[in-house]
């Protein structure tokens, strides 16, 4: 259902022009998937349905039922529906965040990406191009539309075409969406896990996010299961999860910082770092540093039991 399979991307920063391959085995040459989010969700979906997955689509009003110091379920439009675990894929909406009173950590000066649709071709499928001003990325999405995705430092109001894509025309939605890098307080917790955007952002320049999307669901459905089968227990389950979130959080946002300081070195002025909410319901917190740790195999991984704290 992908038409568009490019091999290599092209990348330019600060004028100096590249291309890297993804790779090749004996197979031939690694290539990546062009695919549009509806039609990404619409394949997602129907696998689950065909598993047995029984969905609730466009309800109005959910809420999380909580016992205690647990999440044993939601409530939609009313109805009880209670369940060993929640797993909140809300993107950057962050449902169970809000719906518990937190707020996200961020680290970064509030960032805005911007994307649109034209008709046409671009002669290289995959176009990365950043400077001093910010970063612009290119993708033929299929034979006859382009996606482009800008971010300049500091600018919030919409933004137009690249100048590589100016002679186009526009199709199709154009918008923005707030990519300031941001996390959960809490990841993890009794009964429940946070997976995606919904975890934590960061902008589109990091490259990962459906990977990212869909590598957290399999954690997180991973550790459930593991701890459903009794192969381990719900505290260090979630704790393990809470790390290996934050581990690639911390890689991505120290990635970008580090690209970004290459190319404007005051690019973080834009603006203040927000503050972050202590958790409420006793939930496991994040922290900068570990206390106390060990580890046990479960299956085919280990699964660090850690302790968190918040840096004062």
């Amino acid at each position: 259902r992908c038409t568009i399979r490019p091999t290599a991307r092209t990348t330019v920063l600060g004028g100096r022009r590249s291309s890297a391959s993804f790779g090749a085995d004996a197979g031939g040459d690694w290539r990546a998937f062009h695919v549009a989010r509806a039609e990404l969700d619409s394949i997602l979906l129907d696998h689950a349905r065909a598993l047995g997955v029984k969905a609730h689509i466009h309800r109005s009003h959910v809420t999380p039922i909580v016992s205690g110091k647990r999440i044993e379920g939601v409530e939609i439009d009313g109805q009880p529906l209670r369940c060993s675990f929640v797993i909140d894929a809300s993107g950057q909406v962050g449902w169970l965040t809000r719906s518990m009173g937190l707020k996200y950590l961020a680290v970064s000066p509030q960032l805005t990406a911007f994307f649109g649709y034209c008709e046409g071709q671009l002669p290289e499928e995959q176009l990365f191009e950043a400077g001093g001003a910010g970063w612009e990325w290119m993708a033929q999405v299929s034979p006859g539309i382009v996606n482009w995705t800008s971010l300049c430092f500091g600018t919030h109001k919409r933004l137009p075409p690249p100048v590589a894509m100016s002679s186009l025309p526009t199709c199709n939605q154009s918008g923005g969406a707030d990519v300031t890098w941001r996390i959960a307080p809490s990841v993890a917790g009794p009964g429940y896990f946070i997976v995606g955007d919904a975890a934590f952002v960061t902008d589109p320049a990091s490259g990962n996010g459906v990977l990212r999307a869909v590598m957290s669901g399999i954690k997180a459905a991973h550790n459930a299961h593991a701890v459903l089968a009794g192969h381990a227990p719900p505290v260090a389950a979630a704790q393990d999860y809470q790390t290996w979130i934050r581990r690639w959080f911390e890689v991505d946002t120290a990635r970008l910082g580090s690209l970004y300081d290459s190319l404007r070195s005051d690019w973080r002025a834009a603006s203040d770092v927000v503050t972050i909410q202590r958790p409420v319901f006793g939930l496991q917190r994040i922290s900068g540093q570990l206390r106390r740790s060990s580890r046990f195999k479960v299956g085919d991984c280990y699964v660090q039991n850690a302790d968190f704290e918040y840096p004062q």
